[in-house]
């Protein structure tokens, strides 16, 4: 016995015993069957033929409800839509994930999807969503209400190797004290510092970061200057 195919029914292949790898287009694909026996089987002889259809699909292409959002410096919440075909499947990546998460961060076909901001810890941020290819960006201004507080002394400043920050003229309780970059991310953080607290700075990259002090109902902020 053999196997032959054809992809327009005229034209046909060399003879096999077995299909493997076959590489087919979409459209119609013949198959053509020679029984065993010398073209005898079951009282019958000649070929016995097979037509297979063949659709291929189409691609996946991916669009968002909207490709940017302005939030405020505050933790917050906001949605957008992703549509696609209801068999194809997206993951998201971000460049962000340490302050936007996505629920879900993957999905099969049109999905709401839900991004959660946590606060800014002082300077404007700006982080990027892809999901299949589009980009969603979300901005988020710096925190308000933050007050200056010239009682607090930090020295040097600019700083290279450390900080010493004096809180003995401040006459204030802090809950905690903080020290972020302009990402707002978080370089060193204790709790109820006492009247004077000293940073290492070794390793840092240099530039401008904020020193932020919590009371008891605003939080204060001091500019700091990391030279290298």
């Amino acid at each position: 016995g053999a196997i032959f195919h054809s992809a327009d029914g005229v034209a046909w292949s060399q003879k096999t015993r077995k299909l493997t790898n076959l590489e087919a287009r979409e459209g119609t694909l013949y198959i053509k069957i020679t029984p065993y026996g010398g073209g005898v089987f079951g009282g019958q002889a000649g070929f016995y033929s097979l037509k297979i259809d063949i659709t291929v699909g189409t691609p996946c292409a991916y669009s968002l409800s909207k490709s940017s959002a302005e939030v405020p410096g505050n933790a917050s919440e906001g949605t957008f839509e992703v549509a696609t075909g209801s068999a194809c499947s997206w993951t998201s990546s971000s460049n962000a994930a340490d302050w936007i998460t996505l629920r879900p961060a993957s999905g099969t076909g049109n999905t709401t999807v839900t991004y959660s901001v946590t606060q800014s810890a002082g300077a404007e941020r700006t982080g990027t969503i892809t999901i299949g290819g589009q980009t969603f960006t979300v901005k988020q201004s710096a925190v308000t209400g933050f007050e200056t507080v010239s009682p607090v002394k930090i020295y040097p400043n600019p700083a290279k190797d450390f900080i010493t920050i004096d809180l003995s003229g401040s006459g204030v309780k802090y809950a905690s004290l903080k020290m972020a970059n302009q990402l707002g991310q978080v370089i060193y953080e204790t709790e109820h510092p006492g009247r004077a607290v000293k940073i290492p700075l070794k390793g840092l990259a240099s530039g401008l970061y904020f020193i932020f002090l919590q009371g008891e109902e605003k939080t204060a902020v001091q500019k700091l200057i990391i030279n290298d």
